[in-house]
């Protein structure tokens, strides 16, 4: 029992002294941020710089210090007195920028973030630009620093407007008028405005006019009526058959392991019309 109480306290010293010289190395490194970021502050304020790139929109990027920029335009004046440790030279309005342990945001040239940075500590940003004036905006939390809990992927204008208003779980490709994403195994499309092309069903199947059989889970069919963007026949069942003259659909549920279940028929509004189909 003394071994193993030994042993218990032994880890537990371990643990909290891991703790404590992970919060020292943080405390120290926080220190050594703080004071270059003072070095740049005075920098900055002796219009003394390492580099000066191009003016873009009226702005120029330059370098304060290591890691350390600053826009200033044509009348020596800085866009807010912001200093970041990157920046991106400003395109058609905005720019990407990034602050020591807030992410990345994004700025306009009257130095407002349209953009926000995400002030959740637990939260890890990215953005990467897809096309002009389209990003890829990626959030990761972290349960703790090392452990991803997960990643929420979200289609942004440089505007700092949502085009996916909910995450996806990857961008797949964008061209001139859409994008293709990824929301588990499924595949949708979007146009630049957010409005939906093809929503994320696992397989589709036309059926007749802007009606399509669609599968969004393993072996379940359903109907999408693309004109009103839903689903109106639930994904339950086996395969669904369309009547274009009659405007019906047939639909084959599955049996229950023992007998098989006869196909019935029901109309855009999901409900029965023929109870019963017995075939021969």
């Amino acid at each position: 029992m003394e071994i193993l109480l030994f042993i218990i306290g032994a880890i537990i010293f371990v643990c909290l002294l891991g703790s404590f010289v992970e919060h020292q190395d943080k405390a120290k490194e926080e220190q050594r941020q703080k004071g270059i970021t003072e070095n740049a502050r005075v920098a900055m304020y002796n219009k003394h710089f390492l580099e000066q790139r191009e003016f873009h929109d009226g702005w120029a990027v330059v370098k304060l210090a290591d890691y350390r920029y600053a826009y200033i335009n044509k009348s020596n004046r800085f866009l807010n007195d912001e200093i970041f440790v990157s920046a991106d030279d400003f395109k058609n309005g905005t720019a990407i920028v990034r602050e020591y342990d807030k992410g990345v945001a994004i700025i306009n040239a009257n130095g407002t973030f349209v953009l926000p940075y995400d002030t959740n500590p637990k939260v890890e940003t990215y953005i990467k630009p897809l096309v002009d004036g389209i990003y890829e905006y990626t959030k990761t939390y972290y349960t703790k620093p090392g452990y991803v809990e997960r990643t929420d992927v979200y289609v942004i204008k440089q505007s700092g407007d949502f085009i996916t208003k909910q995450p996806v779980s990857k961008v797949l490709e964008v061209k001139a008028n859409f994008i293709k994403y990824q929301v588990g195994k499924l595949i949708g499309e979007i146009d630049f405005e957010g409005n939906t092309i093809s929503r994320p069903f696992q397989k589709k199947e036309r059926l007749g006019k802007g009606l399509y059989k669609v599968m969004q889970e393993k072996y379940a069919w359903g109907v999408y009526d693309e004109s009103l963007d839903k689903i109106i026949i639930p994904c339950k069942y086996s395969d669904i058959e369309y009547s274009e003259s009659m405007d019906l659909f047939i639909v084959r549920p599955y049996g229950d392991g023992k007998r098989g279940f006869p196909p019935y028929v029901v109309n855009r509004n999901n409900r029965v019309v023929i109870s019963q189909l017995y075939e021969r």
